[in-house]
């Protein structure tokens, strides 16, 4: 799902939010199992992303 899109023109930057959707584990092994998780890009948390594109 993306959504909240804004396009900075001066330096033609499209930025925009994504959830990823992905099944959330039940239990995890270990803490730092868990903090790998919800830094991948498809754990069902909404991130801001960029990319460049021009409008000509």
């Amino acid at each position: 799902m993306e959504y909240c899109p804004y396009y900075d023109e001066g330096n033609q930057r499209l930025y925009f939010t994504s959830r990823r959707n992905d099944l959330l584990p039940k239990e995890f092994d270990s803490v730092s199992d868990f903090q790998k998780y919800i830094h991948q890009s498809n754990n069902g948390l909404s991130k801001i992303y960029t990319t460049s594109f021009k409008i000509k």
